[in-house]
């Protein structure tokens, strides 16, 4: 469900300068900004026809009708509640979740080996959503994140052919995105090796170990397997540059006043338009950054207007309500939109992925702690980055940058929760 509202498929950019906040013009003598009030809120879409429209977006592409992946999308964020309330319980123990893509929809979690967790088995129980709940990880999920985050530090120094790692975490192993560039010794040295988890280095290679978990840990070793990408992915955008050439996201409070986030490597000096297709021409004062090793983060303030709880998704021209926030998980689907790509949606593929691209975390290796979707109909281009990743009117996270594309494409944003880094919060 493009903007056009006649494919569903991404064939062209579609090229329109955006800002995620719904804005007025504020007078003078009162510019500071303001939460939205509900008669200002009529006009947008609603959190659930936003949804719709998603699930139409995405039902294509897993042979579904759009009554039927609108459904899947409620149980997808309903079940997000429920991993968060399990890794909660679980604690070091857990070891991961994940859901099905295609075929039947059914949500994975995965714990460590040890006795069973009462609260965790009578929650499942309870529970009306399909979860199949395993013991016998030799792995935790903070394992294999520790692990691709060690392995990616090695890559960011050393091989410029590798554009970053991240956790399977269904296979219980590690991904190495593989780029043009990459030597055949690297990819040779890939094959199925096994990783150290505390530092990173990689051992022998043992096919044989492969997605084997027993043996995996038998070894010391988390395996390791590469994924050959295309093209090169980067940030999709630099710095220095202003708003007119990135995408800003949801609109924040902080302490003093409001304003729109947008990536940390577009630079400090931006301007803001106040609708899709305006002309970025008002001044936006830069607040503060948190472009680390696990966000790529700042905000702006926007003195000319009133900012409101809302954000353009799925329509160019009307702005959704923002309801809430999200935590995803591998098998979700989740849309963005990008000043220069417009509105795509794909799944979650990995939410532990270390970016190793020249610049990906400013002057810090990344961790795997960001998030990776991937989609048939997914684009993303450059001027894109700092765009509202979401499902519904449930923010998820910023744009940073992957693989350039208008269909076929990967792409990583930083998780909405990394925000408090800025000591910030979404109106």
């Amino acid at each position: 469900m493009r903007d056009s509202r006649m494919s569903r498929a991404r064939l062209v950019a579609v090229a329109a300068a955006v800002v995620a906040g719904l804005f007025s013009v504020t007078p003078a003598a009162a510019r500071m900004p303001s939460p939205t009030t509900e008669s200002q809120m009529d006009a947008a879409l609603s959190a659930e026809q936003e949804l719709a429209r998603d699930a139409a977006e995405l039902a294509p592409t897993v042979g579904q009708s759009d009554a039927q992946m609108l459904q899947r999308m409620k149980d997808e964020q309903a079940a997000g509640v429920l991993i968060e309330t399990i890794r909660t319980l679980a604690r070091e123990r857990f070891g991961g979740a994940w859901a099905d893509v295609s075929g039947l929809w059914v949500v994975h979690v995965r714990l460590t080996v040890g006795a069973p967790l009462s609260d965790v088995d009578r929650l499942v129980a309870d529970s009306k959503l399909p979860v199949l709940l395993e013991y016998g990880g030799s792995l935790s999920e903070q394992d294999l994140a520790d692990a691709a985050t060690a392995v990616a530090a090695g890559f960011t120094r050393t091989d410029k052919g590798i554009d970053g790692v991240y956790v399977d975490i269904a296979a219980a192993e590690l991904v190495a995105v593989a780029n043009p560039d990459a030597s055949p010794t690297t990819l040779r040295d890939l094959d199925h090796a096994l990783v150290n988890p505390a530092t990173g280095e990689l051992a022998l290679s043992s096919p044989t170990r492969a997605g084997n978990e027993t043996e995996q840990s038998a070894a010391g070793g988390v395996s390791i397997r590469t994924e050959t990408s295309p093209g090169r992915a980067a940030s999709t955008n630099r710095g220095g540059v202003a708003m007119s050439s990135c995408t800003s996201g949801f609109t924040v409070r902080g302490s003093s006043a409001t304003g729109i986030l947008t990536a940390g490597h577009c630079g400090d000096p931006q301007s803001y338009a106040t609708t899709p297709g305006g002309t970025p021409s008002y001044t936006a004062p830069f607040i503060t950054q948190s472009w680390t090793s696990n966000s790529d983060l700042q905000w702006h303030t926007t003195p000319s207007h009133t900012d409101y709880a809302s954000f353009y998704g799925s329509s160019s021209s009307t702005p959704t309500a923002r309801t809430g926030t999200g935590v995803a998980y591998s098998g979700q689907g989740l849309c963005h939109r990008g000043k220069t790509s417009g509105y795509s949606c794909g799944y979650v593929t990995s939410t532990a992925f270390a970016p190793t691209w020249s610049g990906a975390c400013g002057s810090s290796s990344c961790t795997a702690s960001f998030v990776r979707v991937d989609g048939v109909a997914l684009a993303n281009l450059g001027g894109d980055s700092g765009g509202p990743w979401f499902s519904g009117g449930y923010a998820y996270g910023i744009h940073m940058g992957g693989l350039i594309g208008e269909v076929a494409a990967w792409a990583v944003y930083t998780p909405i929760s990394r925000i408090s880094n800025m000591n910030v919060s979404l109106l």
